[in-house]
């Protein structure tokens, strides 16, 4: 007997797709393809007769291109960002469910395979079969992980909610559906997945330099021609980095990959830009060596006309660690040796090359909660709100960061679906008469993401949006504050990229925990040191003063007096009150701090410089929350220093000589 389900889908693992990465290209390519896979998903479940309410995925242009491949699909098909799981609703019995829902995974995993085949074909067509592939399809099937479920919207919804503790029953049998979804979502969760075997019996080859999970490929004893280390080393250093080269990419020195990483490395080559019918070129990325130098790039364009485009724009082989290199290197073209040492004896009196970038992770905040409240019509509009938020606001800001279509990056950001965004940034970019922060590019996608879910302003027409240069409809939220909070991991250009967004990821999650509607700022230094702070959005102009004073050359070492004092006092405080019942009682400390930072900071900037010494002062109150009433605690002092140390930094964006 027909009757309507209520189902899910869920692709995985995204972390382990996304984040195993040696590059920007790798890191790009592992988030378009869980959006490709998952947009053929959805493809595929509109084509077979289920409803996706979500007006998201209609519009997708990836769904549209899966939908009808001859079509040219309304946006861009390189911007990644397609969420890994979505709802949709079937009608049918339960035989056609069954064999419904096993299509739409056979079609994802089909279209794996395809990438795969091509990747496999292209590499076969430069290395010969020899062997060399040997676990290939072990390592390559079962990669992902398609989770679908469905759950019968009928009368026995509200029993078996009950039994599981959920009490609104009063709800539609739609919204009844997703609660049950939701707890059959976290019971997978909670299961321990069995993984299938995927290596090859006795095999003894090492592990995959990224994954650190696959056997490196090469020739296997049982393949009929004997492994040894030494054909094995001389398979990566020559075979192979020469048969990657011929499609167009390039393995770095020690990198030996198993199937999933080298396909992450080839897919744009080898099957992407044919099938998309782009140049190889279109896709161009930028490494983050070049990312760290932004802001030394866009001054050599601005103090020396001569310098048309960057550096990078020239030469298609460009890597950015020519521009920190201190001795010549062989791979160096004498021409790009040449331009780069003119460049730096040019640049010496205003910049140095910055060796440290930025990871932005932002997310919105109980942004499930708001929507709770909402109806049907509202949702909807929502969703439609923030795919445009998505798809073209995040975009267009980050692209003005990064100085437009001329930019210093082509492809950012690496991801941005819903209400989450993944970039890869410089520090800092100069603008018109002050230099603009990553942390001030976040604050204006926090403002647009304001926009998308207002509070409590009422209904307002699309008409009405549009005169006044808003793209979305504005829609009546209950009272829930909905916010976003960010996480930015600045690290050296020569960190493992891994773990640079584990950086970011932990800032995030400190972020939300320390109150939401906030950046966590974490500065890694090379040398171990790492510093962590908090900015609420309000507060990003003051920074970013800060910021500019140092870029333009304000000295930085009185702060570190005023840190020093700091940690002497409450250090001295805490051994003489250690017998003390009051010990832990240091908040006393905190007026003698404050007019220690206020003599010291105007002993740094006297007379001729008295505008530093009050912007520094000024900032100091802001970030300590000082006002006519309210009195700075350690905690804040502490954080507003580091703020203070770590702004300096940033303008340097490198550490001292």
């Amino acid at each position: 007997m027909s009757q309507q389900y209520r189902c899910s889908f869920s692709l995985g693992p995204v972390q382990k797709s996304i984040e195993l990465a040696r590059s920007v290209r790798d890191l790009w390519t592992g988030s378009y393809l869980l959006s490709w896979l998952t947009a053929k998903g959805a493809a595929l479940v509109l084509e077979k007769g289920g409803v996706i309410e979500d007006p998201q995925w209609e519009a997708s242009p990836l769904v549209q291109y899966h939908r009808e491949p001859k079509r040219k699909p309304e946006g861009n098909l390189l911007r990644s960002g397609m969420p890994n799981t979505f709802r949709f609703d079937y009608v049918g019995d339960e035989e056609k469910l069954k064999g419904f829902l096993e299509l739409i995974e056979e079609g994802v995993q089909k279209e794996w395979y395809r990438i795969c085949e091509n990747v496999h074909d292209k590499l076969e067509g430069n290395l010969g079969n020899n062997g060399w592939d040997a676990g290939w399809e072990a390592q390559t099937n079962e990669y992902w992980n398609v989770q679908l479920l469905s759950v019968a919207m009928n009368d026995s919804l509200v029993s078996t909610l009950r039994e599981l503790g959920y009490k609104e029953e009063n709800k539609s049998k739609e919204e009844q559906a997703d609660a049950l979804l939701g707890k059959l979502g976290e019971a997978h969760k909670l299961l321990r997945s069995v993984k299938p075997q995927n290596e090859l019996k006795n095999d003894y080859r090492p592990k995959c330099s990224i994954s650190g999970e696959e056997s490196q490929l090469g020739r296997l004893i049982n393949s009929g021609t004997e492994f040894t280390l030494d054909a094995h080393k001389s398979f990566w250093q020559t075979d192979m980095p020469i048969a990657v080269s011929g499609l167009g990419e390039r393995l770095r020195t020690g990198e030996r990959l198993g199937a999933p990483a080298l396909i992450k490395r080839l897919a744009w080559s080898c099957y992407f830009s044919n099938e998309l019918k782009l140049e190889k070129k279109a896709l161009r990325t930028t490494d983050t060596a070049t990312i760290a130098a932004g802001p030394w790039l866009k001054q050599l364009r601005s103090h020396f006309p001569e310098h048309r485009t960057y550096l990078h724009e020239q030469y298609d082989d460009w890597s950015g660690q020519w521009l920190h290199r201190e001795k010549d290197g062989e791979d160096i073209k004498p021409e790009v040796e040449q331009l780069i040492r003119q460049s730096k004896i040019a640049m010496a009196d205003h910049l140095s090359v910055p060796l440290y970038y930025a990871v932005l992770m932002m997310d919105g905040d109980s942004i499930g909660k708001a929507l709770r409240k909402l109806d049907k019509e509202k949702i909807n509009q929502f969703t439609k709100n923030l795919n445009m938020f998505s798809t073209r606001s995040v975009y267009e800001v980050i692209e003005g960061y990064l100085g437009g279509k001329e930019g210093l990056q082509f492809n950012q950001p690496i991801y941005a679906g819903g209400d989450d965004v993944l970039a890869v940034l410089p520090l800092w970019m100069p603008g018109g008469e002050a230099a603009t922060s990553v942390l001030g590019m976040a604050n204006r996608i926090v403002q647009q993401f304001k926009d998308v879910l207002p509070e409590n302003k009422g209904t307002m027409s699309a008409g009405i949006e549009a005169s006044q240069g808003n793209i979305y409809d504005v829609i009546a939220l209950p009272e829930n504050k909905v916010t976003m909070s960010a996480g930015i991991a600045v690290v050296h250009y020569k960190e493992s990229l891994g773990e640079a967004l584990q950086f970011a990821r932990e800032a995030e999650k400190e972020a939300k925990t320390h109150g939401k509607n906030q950046a966590c700022l974490r500065v890694c230094r090379r040398s171990g040191e790492h510093a962590t702070a908090f900015l609420p959005w309000d507060k990003v102009a003051e920074f970013e003063g800060v910021l500019n004073a140092f870029v333009v050359g304000a000295s930085d070492r009185w702060s570190y007096k005023v840190r020093r004092i700091m940690d002497e006092l409450v250090d001295k405080r805490v051994k003489i009150e250690s017998g003390s019942k009051d010990s832990s009682d240091l908040e006393h400390l905190a007026p003698v701090i404050d007019l220690e930072f206020a003599r010291i900071c105007q002993h740094a900037f006297p007379g001729h410089l008295n505008d530093k010494f009050q912007l520094f002062h000024d900032t100091w109150k802001a970030f300590c929350g000082i006002g006519e009433k309210q009195k700075a605690t350690l905690e804040q002092q502490r954080n507003a220093i580091t703020l203070i140390q770590s702004a300096s930094f940033m303008a340097r964006g490198r550490e001292e000589a």
